[in-house]
């Protein structure tokens, strides 16, 4: 057991099972039936492990395969075969992630999803939860401990549903302040040794002419904590970051009267594998931020 569990309110995210349940297609008894029969945690009773979440996915999926095939007699051989060739890999599930992400992205809209609608948002955080589950997941891995090393190097943050950040329009909220200013994307940078855990955001803040553009920078503090979900009472890892300072320009301002960047403070790692990264809200596990390594 890897420490993965999914219940019934995270199946909740699942976009495409919700349209099956409205539309019909899946009734809610099904959906019960097939979930009681699912793997559960020893830990979690009444939720499913990750194989138990396979099962799940491969019970619905044989509904459907009933349904064309009028075939029930073969229905052990068709699950076998679905098993091997229909279920997506994990790297397909990641590059699926990633290409969605760069679909949403329009020319005219602000990076990392800023302007993303919300049928966008529940897409991502549908594929986002799927990925969490896969055997890239460090986080998830018994045989290894998460060490602030894993995490030291820039990140680029492609994607993030914060709600803070969309009102801000970025991490400052610079951008807004401009005239023909707008948010151009940020960096995230851990730093890691016997002596320093820092952290830095280069925000890049456009403006036009570009010649005018800018980075606004916060540096700060960071730890990697062991905790437990206030929400789910589950075991986390929590990123937790002190800012100090805000500097663009010649302008430097402490970081503790600058609100809009404390998005970032305290967030759980839910995913981390060598080069990609998925950050959930601590109150809000609905909220993402999703970096790629540099």
């Amino acid at each position: 057991d890897n420490g993965y569990t999914v219940g019934r309110e995270e199946l909740k995210r699942w976009v495409e099972l919700q349209e099956m349940l409205n539309d019909g297609d899946v009734l809610t008894s099904e959906l019960e039936s097939m979930f009681n029969a699912a793997t559960k945690s020893p830990t979690v009773p009444d939720k499913l492990t990750e194989d138990g979440f396979i099962e799940l996915y491969e019970a619905i999926d044989a509904l459907f395969e009933d349904d064309e095939d009028g075939a029930g007699d073969n229905e052990a051989e068709s699950s076998n075969i679905q098993e091997d060739n229909d279920r997506p890999s994990d790297a397909t599930i990641k590059n699926g992630l990633l290409d969605y992400i760069a679909k949403i992205q329009g020319p005219e809209d602000l990076p990392c999803g800023l302007d993303a609608d919300e049928d966008a948002q529940l897409r991502i955080l549908n594929i986002a939860s799927v990925l969490e589950t896969t055997s890239t997941n460090k986080v998830n891995d018994s045989t290894m401990s998460i060490i602030p090393q894993d995490l030291t190097g820039d990140w680029d943050l492609i994607y993030t549903s914060s709600g803070m950040m969309k009102f801000n329009k970025g991490l400052t909220g610079l951008g807004g302040s401009f005239p023909n200013g707008q948010f151009g994307g940020l960096v995230q940078t851990f730093v890691a040794t016997k002596y320093i855990m820092d952290v830095d955001y280069k925000e890049r803040i456009l403006v036009n002419p570009d010649i005018q553009s800018f980075d606004a920078s916060v540096n700060g503090d960071w730890n990697l904590k062991s905790s437990v979900s206030l929400l789910s009472g589950l075991p986390t890892i929590l990123i937790a970051i002190e800012p100090d300072m805000v500097k663009y320009g010649p302008t430097a301002t402490r970081a503790d009267h600058w609100k809009s960047v404390r998005c970032m403070n305290v967030l759980d790692l839910a995913y981390l594998d060598d080069d990609f990264r998925i950050m959930r809200g601590n109150m809000n596990p609905d909220t993402l931020f999703i970096f790629k390594k540099i």
